[in-house]
This record gives structure tokens, C-alpha cells and sequence, in this order.
């Protein structure tokens, strides 16, 4: 996958808390969670929210666009999951008569 290649070249290049890494772990996140893969876009979510608090401090702008992201994948998460549990519930009220 190239953007998890990418993030193996930043964290090469200019280490394992620099912007540029909470960075790419947010995009390899949001293509997770585009896929539907929200179990693998949680702990990059998280660690990207670790590494801008690193990076930024915990009261720079960035930090809201980073929990801002995780909510998105839980309430994503969430949703997905009713939509599956409504979906495998029987239809009320549907005997023979």
C-alpha cells in the first residue's frame, strides 16, 4: 500500500514524532475508514492524535482536527454496526397469520 510506504519513509526520514508522520497516519486512517476498515483506523487515529500532542502540544488547533477524526470513526463505526444489527434482526410482526 503506498501510503503505509509512505509513512515508513517519513518515520525514516525525520523520525517517529514529527508532523509530517501524524500526517501520513491520518491519511492511512481515513482511507481505512473509507474502506470500511475502522478496527485498523483506530490505533492510527490514536496514534496520530499521540504524536501531534508530541509534535504540537495539547492546545494547538491541530489537536481538535485529531480527535475531531477519531470521533468521526466511532460515530462511522457505530452507525455501520446498527445498520448490521437491523439487518439481521427479523422483520417484527412477520408470521403466517
Amino acid at each position: 500500500m503506498v501510503t503505509k510506504n509512505a509513512l515508513q519513509v517519513a518515520e525514516q526520514s525525520t523520525g517517529r514524532s514529527h508532523t509530517s508522520i501524524a500526517t501520513s497516519l491520518n491519511n492511512l486512517a481515513f482511507l481505512c475508514d473509507n474502506r470500511g476498515q475502522y478496527a485498523h483506523a483506530e490505533p492510527l487515529y490514536k496514534r496520530r492524535l499521540a504524536v501531534s500532542e508530541k509534535a504540537l502540544g495539547a492546545d494547538h488547533p491541530d489537536m481538535a482536527m485529531s480527535l475531531n477524526n477519531l470521533a468521526e470513526r466511532d460515530r462511522a463505526y457505530l452507525t455501520t454496526s446498527e445498520r448490521r444489527r437491523s439487518a439481521e434482526e427479523p422483520a417484527a410482526g412477520g408470521g403466517d397469520g
